[in-house]
């Protein structure tokens, strides 16, 4: 499978040298090899990831195992015919449970036939391959309960054991639905980084590996039988792969941070509370958080900061002026693009204006139009705030079709206000950073407003590619509501009948 391989025969010979040495040096033969010990070995080893691992694979596992190590091996042989995301700190061992004691154990005993192993590139792959394979080449152990395992298909990016499974490598990129081994589809497939820090800046990026987990990789199992894909993920943006998982309810998550919620040490033994405080000192608050707390906090650089963000738990019981925003994405019906609806309002005093409700979501025309319509029904509000050439291009016949097959919705229509922007993206958005930071902008609680949140948290407004509809829709609205107060003339702007 792997055919873009960027790692040297040097550098790929010198990880291999490695792994076969410390296996010479610190897996030692069994003393009893009785025909009796063996069969007893095995029958356990086959149901209990931990003794496996801790009797096969001695030099992977040579500290205690504590409680997030035994969910790990626990859910991995009790969940079944789920998508299953290990995300764990830097340094739990996440991959050596899954990805090599795991998939040693499931070659081994001929849990699948056929197992493939991805990832974002073809090189991680194969290296992860190449782990697996040392085992079985050279693990005395190994070798004296299960016999040789090497097969006439043997090569650094896939081999078949003398059992007949196959195990395979690659990247997500190139994996399609249909492959299997002879007649035999995987029963699992083994999923480990298959995006990176600079991979997951572009949204684009994180929804092609979205649709290729749940696309051509999840349909590559024998989903009528049983059947897990085992995907490790690790945090590396607000909205990433990781994230994505942890809100889908149909994937079994095993989340392990190094600190409880307490603050305790989740695992004493191995990274006791000084150790993580040293860690923490030593590379800095933010970066301890994504890598050991599996969460990401704002940094001094960032436009927008966690801490700015007024919430609050209810609307106020009427405002001055309401309006209700959208910012279309123009020329796609994709539902890959966020096309959101936020509804906004100034309050009596002037001191504040609410965000009161956020729907942003990833949908189609039709959806975002009957949403609208449904939301103007709920808040009645003075004005329905669309960009100008959004509702020109995408809208106008959405919206009158709408309105004429439901017989309702003509004060929805009657209420739009076209607003033409001028002024580059990026530069209206940061118009919102004082009146965030100082609180004069408030959002209720609930709906999609974490969304929208997230997207003011991962905006930089040093590049272009934000995913910012939300935000953008804000700043509209903003301008809206301003106008409607007489703070600034109507201008660039009509309403449509």
């Amino acid at each position: 499978m792997a055919n873009n391989r960027w790692i040297s025969d040097k550098d790929y010979q010198k990880q291999a040298e490695e792994l076969l040495l410390r296996i010479q040096q610190d897996v030692k033969p069994f003393m009893d090899v009785s025909l009796g010990a063996k069969a007893e070995r095995r029958k356990r080893a086959e149901t209990d990831l931990e003794y496996f691992a801790k009797t096969y694979l001695p030099h992977h596992f040579e500290g205690e195992v504590e409680s997030g190590h035994r969910q790990i091996a626990e859910d991995l042989l009790r969940v079944k015919n789920k998508t299953i995301q290990i995300r764990g700190y830097r340094g739990l061992g996440k991959s050596t449970w899954n990805s090599v004691a795991y998939a040693l154990q499931s070659i081994l005993f001929k849990r699948t036939r056929y197992l493939p192993v991805l990832s974002d590139t073809d090189d991680q792959s194969v290296l992860m391959l190449l782990s697996i394979k040392t085992e079985l080449e050279s693990n005395p152990r190994i070798e004296a309960d299960f016999g040789e395992q090497r097969g006439l298909e043997w090569s650094e990016d896939s081999f078949v054991t003398k059992g007949g499974v196959k195990t395979e490598a690659g990247s997500w990129r190139s994996f399609k639905r249909g492959r299997k081994y002879l007649q035999h589809r995987a029963k699992i497939i083994m999923v480990v980084d298959i995006e990176s820090l600079d991979s997951v800046k572009n949204k684009k990026n994180v929804d092609k590996r979205e649709d290729a987990l749940f696309g051509d990789i999840l349909n590559a199992l024998d989903l009528k039988g049983w059947w897990q894909l085992i995907v490790e993920t690790n945090k590396l943006a607000r909205d990433d792969i990781d994230a994505r998982l942890l809100a889908n309810k149909a994937v079994h998550t095993i989340s392990i941070s190094a600190e409880q919620d307490n603050g305790r040490a989740t695992h004493p033994k191995s990274f006791p509370k000084k150790v993580l405080n040293q860690i923490k000192e030593t590379i800095g608050q933010v970066k301890y958080a994504r890598e050991y707390l599996l969460t990401i906090i704002s940094s001094e650089q960032d436009d927008f900061q966690e801490d700015w963000f007024a919430m609050i738990d209810r609307p106020e019981p009427s405002y001055k002026y309401t309006v209700m925003v959208n910012d279309p994405s123009v020329g796609s019906t994709e539902g890959h693009d966020t096309k959101p609806w936020l509804v906004m309002g100034l309050t009596h005093d002037g001191k504040h204006v609410d965000v009161m409700h956020a729907w942003v979501r990833r949908t189609t025309i039709n959806q975002m139009t009957r949403t609208g319509f449904s939301l103007f029904d709920t808040y009645q509000p003075h004005k329905v705030v669309v960009e100008g050439n959004g509702f020109q291009v995408l809208l106008r016949d959405k919206f009158q079709l709408y309105a004429l097959e439901n017989g309702k919705g003509y004060g929805f229509i009657s209420s739009i206000l076209m607003m033409t922007n001028k002024a580059a993206k990026n530069t209206r958005i940061m118009r919102l950073q004082a009146g965030i930071e100082n609180g004069f902008f408030r959002f209720v609680k609930g709906s999609d407003m974490d969304r929208l949140k997230t997207q003011f948290l991962n905006f930089d407004s040093s590049v272009t590619n934000n995913t910012d509809d939300g935000p953008d829709a804000m700043e509209m609205g903003n301008r809206a509501i301003r106008r409607l107060n007489g703070e600034i003339q109507t201008v660039s702007a009509e309403v449509y009948y």
